[in-house]
């Protein structure tokens, strides 16, 4: 490519090189069987110029970085490009830039990235945190990266970023996603920030605790039996990507079969509570299911427990059959289906 004057704009045949260039680059550093360290220094030299946008740049940085014989050199770019970050006049697209490096820099290692993370944050801190997509991207780092609990300094910015999101329409936050990165970088600590934030009335703490409390558990930072406790006092909220028979069979799967029982009964009881007037049909369907992946639960009256809740819905049914409830079963959900298949599982348990 020719040199272009600083303040020029490039002319069509300079474009049409530079993309031509870069399809070049991704398709060589991609399919190649082998690329030296000179061959890496000579095209990482060409793109480092201002004729390269930095997003260009991290794409190419993500290719090196998949090779680990070009980690030392990719390392350095990873600087290069850092710099040129902090060049820009804009705190959000800085903070999204800084993502998009972590990103491309995950091949190479959790400290690597981690470095550029701490910045991210702290971008994203500086414009108050109002981007959804940014502090999204932030979260689905903190639920992959494997290399520990966030300094609590970080660990604190990062919860009062996600707080700047949930506070106008908490049903409508990523909870699930931020109960499982919660678990990952953050650690039992997030569970006495739900509490504050229930205390200070930003947001009510069923809408987050079930699935942090759960992530937590699965992943053997805190007691599985606490986890189920902590599920009796939070309301069933409907969402949509989080389901309470999910929930338990992830805590059952890691229990004894003592505690298996346990937590099942200690749900199953609270799900009575809650939903006196039926439910939905899914929920009792999927603890019906939960129930029946664990043989220390095949017993009586363990299964006479979830068949009374059954047959209460399908009374429901045919009672209000023309009002719109939650105990009205939906497509193939239908009543002569589940009692048949409850009928089923109780005749298992019985033998």
């Amino acid at each position: 490519m020719r040199a272009v004057a600083p303040g020029r704009q490039m002319s069509a045949i300079d474009l049409l090189a530079r993309t031509v260039g870069l399809g070049y680059a991704r398709t060589w550093l991609s399919n190649a069987a082998m690329i030296s360290v000179d061959q890496a220094k000579v095209l990482i030299e060409l793109i480092s110029t201002e004729r390269f946008f930095d997003t260009q740049k991290i794409e190419i940085l993500s290719l090196l970085a998949r090779r680990a014989e070009l980690h030392e050199v990719a390392g350095k770019f990873a600087q290069h490009v850092a710099h040129g970050i902090r060049q820009g006049d804009d705190i959000g697209h800085r903070g999204g830039l800084y993502l998009k490096l972590v990103a491309a820099l995950m091949p190479m290692g959790e400290n690597e990235a981690r470095a550029y993370y701490q910045q991210g944050l702290s971008q994203l801190d500086q414009m108050g945190g109002e981007s959804y997509e940014q502090i999204y991207s932030l979260l689905h780092f903190a639920e992959a990266q494997r290399g520990g609990f966030l300094k609590p300094a970080s660990a604190q910015r990062l919860m009062n970023l996600c707080q700047a999101i949930l506070r106008d329409e908490p049903s409508k936050f990523g909870w699930t996603l931020f109960g499982r990165a919660a678990a990952s970088s953050i650690g039992p600590s997030a569970i006495a920030k739900l509490v504050r934030w229930h205390d200070q009335d930003v947001v009510n703490i069923s809408y987050g605790l079930p699935q942090l409390a759960c992530s937590l558990a699965i992943k053997g930072h805190l007691d599985l039996r606490r986890a189920a406790f902590l599920l009796l006092i939070c309301e069933d909220h409907g969402w949509w990507d989080w389901h309470p028979w999910e929930a338990v069979a992830g805590l059952m799967a890691r229990s004894g079969p003592d505690d298996q029982r346990r937590i099942f009964q200690t749900v199953i009881k609270k799900m009575r509570a809650e939903h006196t007037f039926g439910g939905w049909p899914s929920l009792w369907q999927g603890m019906l299911e939960t129930a029946d992946q664990y043989p220390a639960m095949k017993r009586k009256r363990d299964a006479s427990a979830v068949i009374d809740i059954s047959g209460e819905l399908i009374a429901l049914n045919q009672t209000d059959s023309g009002r719109s409830c939650p105990a009205t079963f939906h497509g193939s959900r239908s009543p002569t289906l589940l009692i048949g298949w409850s009928a089923m599982l109780v005749s298992t348990w019985r033998r």
